[in-house]
């Protein structure tokens, strides 16, 4: 019977992640430049180079050469972290009102996750892709997008371990008080 009672909630974050999906399919740059901007001003800070908004490319860095466009956006990271985040904050909130307002509160955090380790993801790429690619002799886009794998799924299980740390600890002090 404890387990019916975040059924409603389980529903909902299905609906968002589903309803975020279905919206991602038909964005564009411009739809996405929520995401996008703070994530290419990060990388101007952390590069030390200015970008360009281009309307059919995205955010052009002529010193390093590179886009940061829809496909490197970190979207579907943000709703991964989103929904690993919710399902953590829901088991340990008891209140119905508590778990509605988790809702944007986790939105919010893993939006701002999600530009952090877009930019560390973007960096780290630049930073030894080259590297790579002379060394073990493989296709550019194959690396390109092994960095892009191991950073998000190294980000997303440091997270979830901190935020599962986190809410075990704040359990504990509720049952504690």
């Amino acid at each position: 019977m404890t387990k019916n009672k975040n059924l409603i909630y389980y529903l909902l974050l299905i609906g968002i992640f589903l309803l975020f999906k279905i919206w991602f399919i038909y964005a564009d740059n411009n739809s996405l430049a929520f995401i996008l901007k703070p994530t290419s001003k990060l990388v101007g800070l952390v590069t030390g180079s200015s970008s360009i908004y281009l309307d059919e490319s995205g955010y052009y860095f002529q010193d390093t050469n590179i886009i940061i466009d829809k496909s490197c956006s970190g979207f579907n990271f943000w709703l991964l972290c989103y929904t690993m985040l919710f399902f953590l904050v829901l088991e340990s909130l008891q209140k119905n009102l508590h778990k509605l307002l988790a809702i944007p509160a986790v939105i919010l955090v893993a939006y701002i996750l999600t530009i952090l380790v877009s930019t560390s993801r973007i960096f780290v790429s630049l930073t030894i892709q080259n590297l790579l690619i002379s060394f073990l002799q493989i296709e550019q886009h194959i690396i390109h997008e092994a960095i892009g794998m191991i950073t998000n799924l190294t980000f997303l299980i440091l997270f979830f371990f901190t935020a599962k740390k986190y809410f075990t600890k704040l359990e504990l002090n509720e049952q504690l008080t």
